[in-house]
């Protein structure tokens, strides 16, 4: 929400800023500060929409999201690292993709991407998880145990953090890194 705010209040100011000027006209002016909320409002629903699919994944599979984000625990540094490596991983499977000719250059990339969006929504609601459960436990709450309220109230914070200019923008990455490592040392040790 404060990187909305800022960013209308940036616009607004630019906007008196080119028509005191009169160099420009006032509907393109119009036109990119509606372009920029356009964008601000699809990260937002970005946002819900792993938010939602983390959530559904907490009601059908709980056992499943409880295994992954034990994965997590005191092992953050070790699967900060393996996240680093799984998503240099993703980049050079893209890149092999851009060798391959034209016609068939979807028959690698396209399985890659989709792999990579299911990995990183287990991910986020593993970390999601992890990060709920201490929530839970520390704040005495009686929903304790629960794996839904554990990956909301977790995947709320976790995206919160990504509102904060520069440094939320950095500790999102950690965490989401952090949780594809995670995951994928949960998937490979208990099969």
């Amino acid at each position: 929400m404060k990187k909305i705010i800022l960013t209308a209040m940036i616009s607004l100011s630019a906007c008196h800023v080119f028509a005191a000027g009169g160099a420009h006209d006032p509907r393109m002016i119009l036109g990119s500060v509606l372009f920029m909320l356009v964008v601000a409002c699809l990260i937002i629903l970005a946002k819900l929409g792993c938010i939602s699919l983390g959530l559904l994944l907490s009601v059908f599979k709980p056992q499943k999201v409880i295994r992954l984000s034990s994965g997590l625990n005191g092992r953050l540094l070790k699967s900060f690292l393996l996240g680093i490596m799984v998503f240099i991983a993703y980049i050079l499977l893209l890149g092999i993709s851009k060798f391959i000719p034209k016609p068939y250059e979807g028959l690698l990339s396209i399985p890659v991407l989709l792999l990579f969006f299911i990995h990183f929504i287990l991910a986020f609601t593993a970390v999601s998880h992890f990060t709920g459960e201490k929530i839970l436990a520390n704040t005495s709450s009686p929903k304790a145990g629960s794996t839904f309220f554990a990956v909301l109230y977790g995947g709320i914070v976790i995206l919160l953090c990504g509102f904060f200019p520069i440094f939320g923008i950095i500790i999102l990455s950690v965490i989401l890194l952090t949780g594809l490592g995670g995951t994928l040392s949960g998937l490979v040790s208990r099969g």
